[in-house]
């Protein structure tokens, strides 16, 4: 099991560098400081429909003003302040619950900062004070960009955080025991940008509109993606370089791992691959264990070091970030939009990734009629190298999906390529769009064809920086300078505290993160204010992601 010293010493050789585009709004911060600037609230039972938003302990009802459960400046995530009356420490319990950590199917804890563009539930409750979104808010930077860092090696990664979503395959641990025998070392460095900032297209705007009249329910006043509360990571796996055995030992044993504070700085191994997360919301739906009502997913890219498809300064990885979405890429310049990413880690079939699959218990009832009919058929063309979508046609030409007919056909295709129940749904278009708009609601604004990632990229012909914050470990803080010159808006270095921006779980020290294995307490609700009118949860914050348990799925895939 590492010690303290040993990550504090590992998160610092690793450190990443990071491009931000010109135009970025927001920097990484303190997750710590972005909650304790928060109001917290309970939604129980949980809904988007503000009735049942406030202190865990209303009725749901159109009662207002409401209360939150922690207003906002009376939140504290240090444990000094157990017992201080002006203030509630969330690690706190209350009769050995902890109300303001515990978030479960039952209660949904989340925070609020910067959401609630027309005021929010504790200003009224007419349906013209909608609690929503705007596309973007005021930039949120800081002097100090900063990241959080979780350390781990084959000692302590069973430990890791998961979810329902993001199952991890049994014996995980030893199949990676078994590719580096000496050891290895896990490095996820968690960043967290108070506000993504995205764009629909056409297509999902006509399927948000369209689900909304199915339902007689307005849609948003503010059709976007845009959310708050956006977490990132970069994930490095690197090989622990081992000490030979004792003398004595029998032979074939293998080196032992060996510890990061007796190595001298240049005998640090590079890492031998590298994730960059991404996010889409509302187009791809987990249903991982029968997963439903998540409605977002975060994967990462897998990137191998030795292949080329990374770039380094040193053992530095360079991550450019997204505009506005933060998603991660390891070369600089545009890239298509994750629910259209061909690098998937996982062989999700994107039969059309505008299409609203609503009806999962129809769905999945014809899947069932249908699988016996059509498996083999699928299982025989993968071997043969055909394509998901080419076996698709054959078996509708055929008639084997004419149980389903039509787009819904198309929809039970596509679960038959999703890989551990991941699926990207598509286009209500073709089927009934329901009444027409409520009275009193305008249509929405059309959309762009397609919204993709733009990212930093260097244009010397450009009199304008091509990137626009650049952090760096503070090791290289000259020489990229130097380097960079006039292409940067301005570099900033991470700073030398190392050791305070390592994850520490043990119970009160940094409460805001979400539980792992070997520790049980932390809070579990979503980082950013649920939103109405948001009928794919879109727009609503999110929880933590599992970014360990995403790595090391995609790199078992990956791997074979």
């Amino acid at each position: 099991m590492l010690t303290s010293d040993e990550k504090t010493k590992l998160a610092e050789i690793y450190e990443p560098i990071l491009f931000q585009h010109p135009e970025e709004r927001y920097d990484p911060v303190s997750p710590a400081m972005y909650m304790t600037g928060s109001g917290m609230w309970c939604n129980k039972p949980i809904s988007s429909n503000r009735s049942t938003w406030g202190d865990c302990e209303q009725t749901p009802s159109f009662d207002f003003p409401r209360e939150a459960l922690i207003p906002r400046g009376q939140l504290s995530v240090n444990l000094a302040d157990l017992d201080n009356p002006n203030v509630s420490f969330i690690g706190r319990s209350e009769e050995s619950f902890r109300t303001f950590q515990v978030s479960n199917e039952e209660r949904e804890l989340f925070i609020a900062r910067l959401s609630w563009s027309e005021g929010g539930p504790e200003v009224s409750g007419s349906i013209s004070n909608s609690s929503e979104n705007f596309l973007e808010v005021a930039p949120f930077q800081t002097n100090q960009p900063t990241y959080y860092v979780d350390v781990r090696d084959q000692d302590s990664i069973a430990a890791i955080p998961r979810d329902e979503g993001t199952p991890l395959p049994p014996g995980f641990d030893m199949a990676l025991r078994s590719l580096y025998p000496n050891g290895y070392w896990l490095i996820t460095y968690h960043f967290f940008y108070a506000y993504h900032v995205e764009r629909l297209t056409d297509c999902e705007i006509d399927s948000e509109v369209i689900r909304a009249k199915r339902a007689d329910e307005f849609f948003a006043n503010n059709l976007h993606g845009s959310y708050e509360g956006d977490w990132h990571a970069i994930t490095v796996l690197v090989p622990n370089p081992g000490v030979p055995p004792p003398a004595g030992a029998p032979t074939g044993t293998p080196p032992m791992p060996i510890s990061p504070l007796n190595l001298t700085d240049d005998a640090f191994p590079m890492p031998e691959y590298v994730g960059f997360s991404r996010r889409a919301r509302g187009v791809l739906v987990n249903i991982g264990a029968n997963v439903v009502d998540s409605r977002n997913y975060t994967f990462m890219a897998l990137k191998s070091v030795v292949g080329g498809e990374t770039r380094f300064s040193g053992t530095h990885v360079k991550a450019f970030v997204a505009r506005g979405t933060h998603n991660m890429y390891s070369l600089p310049g545009n890239n298509t939009a994750p629910k259209f990413d061909d690098e998937l880690p996982f062989p999700i079939e994107l039969v059309n990734t505008c299409i609203l699959a609503d009806n999962f218990e129809y769905v999945f009832a014809k899947v069932e009629e249908i699988r016996e009919k059509i498996g083999g058929a699928i299982d025989k063309g993968r071997k043969a190298g055909i394509s998901i979508a080419k076996i698709l046609a054959g078996a509708a030409a055929g008639g084997l999906l004419g149980a389903a007919g039509g787009p819904i056909g198309g929809i039970v295709g596509a679960l038959f390529g999703a890989w551990g129940g991941a699926i990207a749904a598509a286009i209500e278009g073709l089927l009934d769009p329901g009444p027409d708009s409520i009275p009193g609601q305008p249509e929405p604004a059309p959309g762009p064809k397609n919204v993709g990632d733009v990212g930093p990229i260097l244009d010397p012909d450009s009199e304008e920086p091509s990137f626009g914050t650049v952090v760096v470990p503070t090791t290289l803080l000259e020489a990229l300078s130097t380097e960079l010159g006039d292409e940067a808006t301005v570099i900033r270095s991470w700073g030398e505290n190392f050791a305070s921006r390592v994850i520490d779980r043990t119970d009160g020290i940094q409460p805001w993160w979400q539980p792992d294995g070997d520790h049980p307490q932390g809070y579990q609700g979503l980082w950013g204010a649920r939103v109405s009118r948001d009928p794919f949860n879109r727009r609503s914050g999110t929880r933590i992601p599992s970014f360990e348990a995403i790595f090391i799925n995609a790199l078992l895939k990956d791997l074979g």
